[in-house]
């Protein structure tokens, strides 16, 4: 036969209740029997007693019953309200999916219909920059055109601006591509990435020093990563450029939280932290063009390229005393604690 459960706190009640009551019982019984010497009224008091004792039973028994049918009562309310919360909660979930779905659905359409707008515009500009272009071309080789010098001078102008006009067309078609094109999830060696970058762009910079550290691999989309490192270590290279002994150092370290971030610091122009919020903003830029060449679009491609990965970027700078990117990526869980162990 299966034996019930005991509850522990209803047997200490009622180990209670008989000491009570053995007590009440043996101690009544004594003074009355010490105070009454006639047994027919001795016997009187104890029936008196007995029903006197029954009757705080009752009220006691009374008092417990309707606070537990308060509780039960009470339960049953919560439990009918939790009921009804959660019927809610199912119900705004719904709606919260759909509208999700359908904000998604609209994201991607109006995603699909700017890259469409992206590739419109730059195929309706080049058209007439490249016609701009060669016709400024012929002028300026034409020998039977007599151009004196500032005619040729506002002619070279025409050129510059018509190819810096090529130029942002293709950092807007960069940008709606980082945005919109389908990632890939591989395990990527940062270090030997960085290395190849930094090789390729160092050609342009030949006296700079780059000092690369041990960077932990990672996992990501390789042509997406690369853009990434080729934008930081070329800002790197550029800005430090006019530096009698520019040096680059990229590096990897942990945060707070354990995540790894990688750093790219330099020692070159920096810029003014108040304005570090446009930083990372589409054709934003900290300096004059005539001073450092570019159109402002490589650090909104990095941003938006990182936060794809689920990571994040910032930046901190000092003005004319270098600039320090760091920005985080998804690690690769074996490398990334042998990275742990190592340092």
């Amino acid at each position: 036969m299966k034996r019930l459960p005991l509850d522990r706190h209803a047997l200490i009640a009622a180990a209670i209740y008989l000491a009570l009551g053995g007590a009440w019982i043996s101690l009544s019984d004594w003074l009355l029997a010490l105070t009454v010497s006639d047994s027919a009224a001795l016997t009187t008091y104890q029936t008196y007693k007995g029903w006197a004792f029954v009757a705080v039973m009752a009220l006691l028994a009374y008092a417990l019953i309707s606070r537990m049918g308060r509780q039960l009562t009470a339960l049953r309310e919560s439990e009918r309200r939790l009921a009804e919360d959660e019927a809610a909660i199912h119900a705004l979930n719904e709606e919260l999916e759909q509208r999700v779905a359908e904000r998604t659905l609209a994201l991607e359409g109006a995603n699909r219909e700017l890259e469409s707008f992206a590739y419109s515009v730059s195929h309706d500009l080049r058209a007439p920059l490249r016609a701009l272009n060669g016709f400024a071309h012929l002028l300026e080789g034409d020998e039977d055109c007599k151009l004196n010098a500032a005619s040729r001078q506002m002619i070279a102008r025409i050129r510059a601006n018509a190819e810096k006009m090529d130029v942002l067309i293709d950092d807007i078609l960069e940008f709606s591509r980082t945005g919109s094109s389908e990632m890939k999830r591989e395990k990527i060696d940062v270090r030997a990435l960085a290395q190849t970058v930094a090789a390729e762009l160092q050609s342009d910079y030949p006296a700079a020093q780059i000092d690369i550290g041990d960077l932990p691999v990672a996992v990501g989309d390789p042509p997406m990563l690369r853009q990434v490192w080729m934008n930081l270590i070329g800002n790197a290279l550029k800005f430090s450029s006019r530096r009698a002994a520019p040096r680059i150092e990229i590096a990897a370290a942990r945060d707070a939280e354990g995540s790894v971030v990688y750093s790219i610091r330099d020692n070159g122009a920096g810029f003014d932290m108040t304005y570090a919020a446009r930083l990372f903003g589409v054709f934003q830029r900290m300096h004059r063009a005539d001073d450092f060449p570019g159109t402002g679009a490589g650090l909104a491609i990095v941003k938006r390229i990182v936060e794809r990965h689920g990571g994040r970027i910032w930046a901190e700078a000092v003005a004319d005393e270098g600039a320090t990117f760091r920005f985080t990526l998804p690690a690769c869980v074996a490398a990334d604690s042998a990275f742990g162990a190592a340092s």
